[in-house]
């Protein structure tokens, strides 16, 4: 279980929460309630990552190259 609380410190630090990590947790009404409402977000998260994946799988094929620009023919460029 100590493993959690490293990984844990990764993802805030990865995902440049540091500053606000702790003042959440704090300002919060039920500040017990945190690591319950952490897990919501991050399920949330996972959730919507996979349905971009599958929803771009569907519309691209099995044919999709690595990166999705790669689709995009040399004329046809979206930037």
């Amino acid at each position: 279980m100590g493993d959690i609380g490293n990984s844990i410190g990764v993802f805030i630090f990865t995902f440049e929460g540091i500053g606000v990590y702790f003042n959440i947790r704090n300002s919060m009404i039920e500040p017990n309630r945190f690591n319950s409402v952490l897990n919501v977000a991050i399920a949330v998260g996972i959730c919507i990552y996979c349905m971009v994946g599958f929803l771009g799988y569907m519309t691209f094929g099995s044919d999709v190259a690595d990166l999705i620009l790669f689709n995009f023919s040399d004329s046809n460029i979206p930037i």
